[in-house]
């Protein structure tokens, strides 16, 4: 796969670029995954929190889940 980084003025890599193809592929593999859900979901808990309408669950918690 050739990849391609886009750096700043410093040189520090800022985003990667991959062929369309290539993305496409991860993209379907991610979305099997449920990826996206599970990262929507994520966020979602993330601003219940900020708000004050939840609690953050422990590691023993989240490793229950799996």
């Amino acid at each position: 796969m050739k990849v391609q980084f886009v750096t700043d003025a410093k040189g520090r890599k800022t985003a990667v670029q991959i062929p369309i193809k290539e993305w496409e592929r991860i993209r379907a593999r991610l979305d099997k995954d449920g990826f996206f859900n599970d990262l929507k979901e994520a966020l979602h808990e993330a601003e219940l929190y900020s708000a004050g309408k939840t609690r953050l669950k422990s590691a023993r918690e989240l490793l229950h889940r799996l």
